[in-house]
């Protein structure tokens, strides 16, 4: 495989979900929740970007390579901000190399 320059962009969660559709099936899987289907709510996406949140994806070339979604909220026990994901993906190829 030859790897191109890696690409990142910063998206809406739904524009995320967008682009990388067709691995969220792949993240499921590992995630470690085999039985379950991954349940798209689009209402829930729009939801969360009227807020902070974000998603980043990974390009090499015009391959989608990987995700992460970002969810920015008020921190409970100070006066700021918060970020977690539920989700980090990277493709099986993009694993165990260095980003260029």
């Amino acid at each position: 495989m030859t790897m191109h320059r890696m690409r990142y962009e910063i998206t809406t969660l739904m524009q995320g979900a967008d682009i990388c559709r067709e691995l969220f099936d792949d993240a499921m899987r590992e995630a470690g929740t085999p039985n379950e289907a991954f349940l798209f709510r689009a209402s829930t996406y729009q939801a969360l970007d009227r807020g902070a949140s974000f998603a980043v994806v990974a390009f090499d070339g015009d391959t989608v390579t990987g995700f992460a979604s970002v969810f920015v909220s008020n921190a409970m026990h100070y006066d700021g901000k918060v970020a977690s994901s539920d989700v980090i993906f990277v493709c099986p190829a993009y694993r165990n190399s260095l980003v260029p």
